[in-house]
């Protein structure tokens, strides 16, 4: 079955990562609870994990730090972060940006979920300045990978096109990020019916993963 990945992310071997497809069905069930069948079948696809540690997913910009898969659906939170081997970390997402994030040196990943609420929130500075005051992290050392979401030419508010990929890249070299370690998948969830999920479109409660795991 089908799984996207970040050409920049895909070198390094201590690292696994993917983003889910339809062929692997919604990662949330008809209650919008969760479907951990689904994303099992999706983790054993990545040859990781059975238990990847979720985000409740309010649309703000709050941070965990993941230090165990104790607790597999954190509340109140739209980003996580780890630097321990074997403990997936999964942003849930059908028209919001899944981002990811990989700290090459201090060997540390991240995910966020970054809609257009989240950015305004946001929770890329936050997640970043978690990097740096939890792990010591340079921001020139960090990768991150901006997967599948609604683009400016489908996205309208308030009667204005909002380009929220461009925002996300914006406030990721606003935090130091190098462009070059920008990895945009530039993938429109709107227009790819056949691959993912699209709120917008349609799908209410369907959604897809993006999933990253030190190995």
């Amino acid at each position: 079955m089908d799984i996207f990945r970040f050409k920049s992310f895909s070198s390094y071997k201590n690292i696994k990562h993917g983003i889910s497809t339809k062929e692997f069905g919604s990662m949330k069930d008809s209650n919008g609870r969760i479907d951990r069948e689904n994303l099992n079948k999706f983790l054993s696809g990545l040859d990781i994990g059975p238990l990847a540690v979720c985000m409740e997913q309010l649309h703000g910009g709050n941070i965990a730090v993941v230090e165990d898969s104790s607790e597999l659906l954190i509340k109140n939170v739209d980003g996580l972060i780890t630097d321990k081997k074997n403990i997936p970390l999964a942003v849930i997402t059908a028209d919001c940006l899944p981002v990811l994030f990989f700290d090459q040196v201090k060997k540390v990943i991240g995910v966020a979920h970054a809609g257009r609420k989240g950015l305004e929130k946001e929770i890329i500075k936050n997640i970043l300045q978690k990097f740096k005051t939890e792990f010591g992290s340079n921001a020139q050392d960090i990768l991150a990978g901006i997967g599948p979401g609604i683009e400016k030419k489908c996205y309208e508010v308030d009667s204005i096109l909002v380009d929220i990929a461009q925002i996300a890249i914006k406030h990721l070299i606003n935090e130091g990020i190098l462009i070059g370690n920008i990895e945009n998948l530039d993938i429109c969830t709107n227009c790819d019916s056949g691959d993912f999920y699209s709120y917008r479109r349609g799908d209410r409660t369907q959604r897809f993963a993006s999933v990253i795991s030190l190995i």
